[in-house]
């Protein structure tokens, strides 16, 4: 009797366990980090999920200049609903849940991530650059319009990412 309500137990475990549907290929963890210096705030992003720290130091500064760190960790969550089933992508501390890179529709990763472990950065003096000088910054001239990052179509031709043309990548804010 104690034996099948173990063996009962097991399975309705196995069975309750959430199973992961997308499939990390071949691709290497990301390795890709910045740090965010605006405002009064400097602190450490990755491009896997982690913000502030994957292994020491742990980077979350306000005041910026100052000598303590505000936050330790904290970690990105997605989720949503498809077709009234709770899809969610979260981590605390590892392992990560996400690979740079764009998924297909089974939610499937390129063969190789390693062009897109990366973060692209651009700021108002990148904008500047370009209208006073003419000087296209690496971050400007590679923006990810193609993988979804937001621009401003200035040559009236849809799907494209032309600088000399008129086309911008979105900066919001200042």
């Amino acid at each position: 009797m104690q034996k099948s309500y173990y063996i009962a137990l097991l399975i309705l475990f196995v069975l309750s366990t959430p199973q992961a549907t997308a499939q990390t290929g071949t691709c290497e963890q990301a390795t890709a980090e910045a740090f965010i210096d605006i405002g009064n705030v400097r602190a450490r992003v990755f491009n896997q999920g982690a913000l502030f720290w994957r292994g020491s130091p742990h980077f979350y500064q306000v005041p910026k200049d100052g000598n303590s760190n505000a936050l330790f960790a904290a970690n990105i969550w997605v989720s949503g609903l498809v077709d009234n089933d709770m899809r969610v992508a979260a981590s605390s501390f590892g392992p990560w849940e996400f690979w740079p890179g764009p998924i297909d529709d089974a939610g499937n990763p390129p063969s190789d991530c390693t062009p897109y472990d990366q973060i692209w950065e651009i700021n108002r003096n990148d904008l500047n650059d370009l209208f006073q000088f003419g000087t296209i910054s690496e971050n400007l001239k590679n923006w990810p319009w193609q993988l979804g990052a937001p621009i401003i179509d200035g040559d009236g031709i849809p799907d494209n990412y032309n600088l000399e043309g008129g086309d911008l990548p979105e900066l919001l804010g200042h």
